[in-house]
């Protein structure tokens, strides 16, 4: 395999490469093109998975902001795995990895230093090969790099553990100590309605609306405040379905070893805002950190 090929492309996203860009361009007019960068130094975020037509106008506020950041040598990628094939976190040690717009390649030095760092890392290929929620984030990275960072693809078991997201984002820490990274969780939050299996909810449409936006702001205000536990901790107590939590939780949990002390939210919009569907929707949500 010389390449690990696109799984997604003309669904999640457009598969030709002209039509690609001129999405990736419509999505960056909600936040405006990406100005010069400065000595600004953002270091991780939180952005969505989803079709680019529900979320990537969202997803294109954290990306704006690394565009105008210094570039990393390399991005590591957290995401969830979707369909329960992987064991603990699967970190790619295939092939490069290939969307319309080009390939990305791996930092395989990297990788098995952290593979090396805690033995709960593992090099499983099956988690990746169909997930779409780290794939979906290549082409954002490949529009604001002219040369794009090498990246690290990270699969997470969906498996709530608190202990578990401690040691992964400790190790991750140590491994990449002193390096120039961006860490990038991938995540969609509260997924709403029958269709989802969680309607906890009752009222009209803006009642409903408004208690899955305290309840996501719950979760972000944890976020922000590098607080890994007690989000994790929440997610527990209400059954909030955010796919990629423990993405998220290992996330934090570097952050904290790292002393980071806030993170902050740039955009939080739902699938409802296009489609117009209030029964069944997605949120998601933009989110940064700096040094």
């Amino acid at each position: 395999m010389l390449t690990r090929k696109p799984a997604v492309a003309g669904s999640f996203y457009a598969a030709d490469p002209n039509k690609l860009a001129n999405q990736l361009q419509q999505a960056f007019k909600a936040c405006g093109e990406p100005e010069k960068p400065t000595d600004r130094k953002i270091i991780a975020g939180i952005v969505p998975h989803a079709g680019y037509t529900y979320s990537g106008s969202t997803a294109t506020y954290a990306y704006k902001a690394m565009a105008e950041s210094k570039r990393p040598d390399t991005i590591i990628l957290l995401g969830p795995d979707h369909r329960g094939l992987g064991t603990s976190a699967s970190i790619w040690q295939g092939s490069a990895w290939e969307t319309p717009l080009g390939q990305l390649e791996i930092d395989y030095e990297l990788g098995r230093i952290i593979l090396q760092e805690d033995h709960i890392f593992n090099k499983e290929l099956d988690p990746h090969q169909e997930e779409h929620s780290l794939e979906v984030q290549l082409p954002f990275i490949q529009a604001i790099y002219k040369d794009p960072p090498k990246i690290i693809p990270v699969s997470i078991s969906t498996q709530l553990d608190i202990a578990m997201a401690r040691r992964m984002g400790e190790a991750i820490y140590r491994a990449t100590k002193g390096r120039n990274i961006i860490f990038l969780a991938s995540s969609d939050f509260t997924h709403y309605g029958v269709n989802y299996g969680y309607f906890p909810f009752f009222g009209s449409s803006a009642e409903v609306e408004k208690q899955v936006h305290e309840l996501d702001m719950t979760a972000i205000k944890a976020i922000e405040a590098i607080k890994p536990d007690e989000f994790l901790d929440h997610i527990q107590r209400t059954k909030a379905t955010i796919c990629g939590a423990m993405p998220i939780a290992i996330l934090l949990n570097t952050l904290k070893s790292m002393k980071i002390e806030k993170g902050k939210l740039l955009k939080y919009a739902t699938s409802a805002d296009v489609t117009g569907d209030r029964e069944n929707f997605v949120a998601y949500a933009s989110i940064i950190f700096e040094k």
